[in-house]
């Protein structure tokens, strides 16, 4: 009789909460058997033990997208690169500007253009360090960028706005 991959992890699952020495009431009772005992008659009754089992029915659970690593990461960066929208949230743009305006003045108001024009140039130049930091660590023969990376990149733009 052919089995079908929910009555096979039926029978599996069965097969290992049976095989668990807390579902023994003997083992409860201070009556320990070995587990030696219980592998044969897996075998008996025709259960795969997880090695066995076939690889669709292991991997039955993981979407399309899992099985190649990284695939879902590289859809996001090409979307996001696609678009044109910025990544910081307005509102919280806004709040850190406000409150590092505060420092230096109390009560300044701004025009939501003016603080349009500021978010865009940080992502700018946000953008411009992360471009800078990934080159550094290519270079390194790296895909992960460091600290050092970044300093690195900030100290060559501030050289070449200097000349």
């Amino acid at each position: 009789m052919a089995r079908t991959k929910a009555q096979a992890r039926h029978m599996y699952a069965k097969a290992a909460h049976a095989a668990t020495p807390n579902s023994n009431k003997q083992y409860q009772q201070g009556i320990k058997t070995p587990t030696s005992t219980l592998a044969p008659r897996i075998h008996q009754i025709g259960i795969k033990t997880p090695r066995e089992l076939p690889v669709h029915v292991a991997t039955a659970n993981t979407s399309k997208l899992s099985k190649r690593r990284g695939t879902l990461v590289l859809k996001e960066i090409t979307k996001l690169q696609k678009s044109t929208e910025l990544m910081i949230p307005r509102v919280a743009f806004q709040r850190v500007v406000r409150e590092i305006a505060q420092e230096f003045k109390l009560d300044l108001r701004f025009q939501s253009t003016a603080l349009q024009a500021l978010q865009e140039a940080a992502e700018e130049y946000l953008v411009s360090v992360l471009q800078g930091a990934n080159l550094c660590a290519a270079h390194a023969k790296r895909s992960t960028i460091r600290p050092v990376d970044m300093v690195l990149t900030c100290q060559i733009q501030a050289h070449a706005h200097m000349y």
